[in-house]
């Protein structure tokens, strides 16, 4: 794993940090993962940075990826104590991305972690796994003393600042509710009574946790104390996979976004919403087609609709329920 750090501007007045890997009690590391499989020069290590995000990005055109991640890192300069970790899975540096890091002024940091060469050929690829274990990986080597939380970002995901603030307390792993899921509109925890009750996403698949990877955060420390955590090279299967690996049971999950009932802007999604009930995350795998289906969005009171059929279950385009006994 090849990594290149930056740290433009004076990173003592824009954290309070110190020249280390340090963050206050409110840090975030944002963990992005790239796909892009064409040969760059390689580009000479720089020196270090402060915190972490971690990213994921789906194999898209070489002309997209400037946008995508341009929409991203306008998100990121509205969140304080933030440190941007950008995985691509390719041999060699990507001057485009390199480039356009340095432009942002964001503290960040370049990881080269390629897909090993064993699960190329799969007709299922696990993408994005090597990606977010190479990112993880420099968690555990450069972010040692920090007190701030890990997420999975997405270039092409869209964001509301104020999911930010709420994941950075988060203790040990926090979830909260993702919109615009293909096949189901929603992926969530579901909570009955301000208890947690069962999960909400197009598909269950026998996971312990049916999860977006955009719906969760992780705390640095209790990463930290679990050194074998990773994410499995199980397509289908990493979210679970890497939660699983962290021993938690829905006891130890804090659900934010008031319970996983609210959340921040998806105003534009489709006819009937309630401007009062929206979602903290749009999910941008979604075909457009999706959006067209009978989505009743004044849900947000998912709850009722699970649990209250006399009142009629919206058509939410063949979403499953996954109960508690």
């Amino acid at each position: 794993m090849v990594r290149r750090e930056a740290r433009l501007g004076d990173e003592k007045e824009r954290t309070g940090a110190s020249q280390r890997v340090v963050c206050g009690a409110a840090a975030l590391l944002l963990v992005l993962a790239t796909y892009w499989l064409a040969s760059q020069p390689t580009a000479p290590p720089e020196c270090g940075a402060s915190l972490a995000l971690l990213k994921a990005m789906r194999d898209l055109l070489l002309l997209m990826q400037v946008p995508e991640l341009t929409r991203l890192a306008q998100t990121l300069m509205l969140v304080p104590r933030v440190h941007w970790v950008v995985a691509e899975d390719a041999p060699a540096s990507n001057m485009r991305v390199v480039r356009y890091l340095l432009h942002t002024g964001l503290p960040h940091t370049y990881l080269l972690t390629p897909m090993p060469e064993e699960y190329r050929n799969l007709t299922l690829q696990p993408k994005g796994v090597a990606n977010r274990n190479g990112g993880l990986a420099w968690v555990r080597t450069q972010a040692r003393e920090a007190e701030g939380v890990v997420y999975f970002a997405d270039d092409d995901n869209t964001y509301d600042i104020r999911l930010f603030e709420e994941m950075r307390y988060t203790k040990r792993v926090s979830m909260w509710p993702v919109g615009l899921i293909r096949g189901s509109g929603v992926s969530t925890p579901v909570m009955r009574n301000g208890r947690f009750a069962g999960w909400y996403d197009a598909w269950i698949g026998g996971r312990k946790f049916p999860v977006d990877m955009a719906g969760f955060a992780v705390s640095v420390r209790y990463l930290l104390e679990r050194p074998d955590a990773q994410m499995p090279y199980t397509p289908g299967h990493e979210e679970d996979g890497f939660l699983t690996s962290l021993g938690i049971t829905p006891s130890h999950i804090e659900f934010k976004a008031a319970q996983c009932t609210q959340g921040c802007s998806a105003s534009f999604m489709s006819r009937g919403m309630s401007s009062g009930h929206e979602l903290c995350f749009l999910h941008a795998q979604c075909l457009l087609s999706d959006l067209y289906h009978p989505v009743e969005w004044p849900i947000y009171h998912i709850s009722l609709m699970v649990f209250f059929p006399e009142r009629g279950v919206p058509n939410l385009v063949g979403g499953l329920f996954a109960g508690l006994m």
